[in-house]
């Protein structure tokens, strides 16, 4: 009776259809109890993480009808599924909590002060509903038959308000950050652009309050737009994707954006997309990075910040140098700027 909870529930569901139901109330038992169990499955956003709180009220369910099994001669397959419904749902409510502590941690510093103290609220709540549930399966422990699986139940069903808890404080955090996108590889190689050539897009994508929701497009210049699958943890993932370049010159955007759940910002905080990356918080939960190639050698942040040569000309001209430098039939990555006799990357 090992693994993650849609493991253990699974084990539980197996042990549940193998329960002999010799008379029909026992059969309307058994058929609640793998009804019930299989509508919690539908709430799980992976292995252990629940999403909502009716999963626990579902599971609660489940061993409330099991209690017509006490007393049968089936009393240790009935004991290993109560054992199993509660050992998973202990396992993801305490990851749901961590989610939320780690989430708050990450932003702590970027919440104005009413919110902060909102959420710290409700994460203190949720800890505390785990701690009563905790209690309740104890007093289970001390009692026996139906009357202890009825206790446990309880238990159960408390996991769930302290997931509602965590859920609260999360909502609240995602109201106000969002996505972060970044790149991790801006490389421009040197090509003429008289062939198709290959291009792959590295980087990262964070979400303190998980990834679940997030989707990562690129769209290459206005005119195309292609999904680039993320491989990752629930708050941080990673993507790599090689697209195809028809033109010399592009203009390439990755955005990361997260779909609207309706929870609203108080104070309508606002973060630019200058730079690296950018997120804007409340409804348009989105992060856009550009990259910008030329097929002149110099990645555009060093033409930006370096050389003051335009990241969409390949032979512009620099802001290092007096002379006019543009379309003199060099191309920036091999012009001397500073006259040391090295090309300028």
């Amino acid at each position: 009776m090992d693994g993650p909870p849609v493991i253990l529930k699974a084990q539980a569901m197996e042990r549940i259809e193998n329960f002999s139901a010799p008379s029909n109330q026992l059969e309307a038992a058994k058929e609640r109890a793998r009804s019930r169990l299989n509508d919690s499955f539908a709430y799980y956003q992976d292995q252990t993480r629940i999403g909502d709180q009716h999963a626990f009220i579902r599971d609660s369910e489940v061993l409330r009808a099991l209690t017509d099994f006490a007393g049968t001669d089936q009393d240790e397959r009935l004991d290993q599924v109560v054992e199993l419904v509660t050992r998973a749902d202990n396992q993801s409510a305490r990851q749901v909590i961590r989610d939320a502590e780690n989430a708050f941690t990450a932003t702590e510093e970027t919440l104005g002060q009413g919110r902060t103290d909102s959420v710290k609220a409700h994460i203190d709540n949720a800890r505390r509903q785990l701690d009563r549930a905790e209690q309740i399966r104890d007093r289970a422990e001390d009692r026996s038959g139906a009357q202890s699986i009825r206790t446990t139940a309880r238990a159960v069903r408390t996991y769930g308000s302290a997931v509602n808890q965590a859920h609260t404080a999360l909502g609240m955090i995602d109201g106000e950050v969002g996505p972060e996108v970044s790149l991790t590889r801006r490389t421009d190689p040197i090509r003429n652009g008289s062939e198709r050539a290959q291009y792959t897009l590295v980087g990262n994508v964070t979400n303190p309050t998980g990834l679940d929701a997030v989707n990562v497009t690129t769209t290459v210049n206005d005119d195309r737009t292609v999904d680039l699958p993320l491989r990752g943890d629930y708050a941080n993932a990673t993507f790599a994707k090689t697209i195809n370049l028809t033109d010399r010159v592009n203009t390439i955007e990755i955005t990361a954006g997260e779909s609207d759940d309706g929870q609203e910002a108080d104070n309508g905080k606002q973060k630019g997309n200058n730079g690296n990356s950018g997120a804007s918080s409340g409804q348009n939960q989105t992060s856009t990075v550009v990259l910008r190639l030329d097929g002149d050698g110099l990645p555009d942040t060093y033409e930006e910040n370096v050389t003051g040569t335009d990241p969409l000309d390949p032979d512009s001209d620099s802001s290092l140098t007096d002379a006019d430098d543009s379309d003199d039939g060099v191309i920036d990555g091999i012009e001397d700027f500073d006259d040391d006799n090295l090309v300028a990357y």
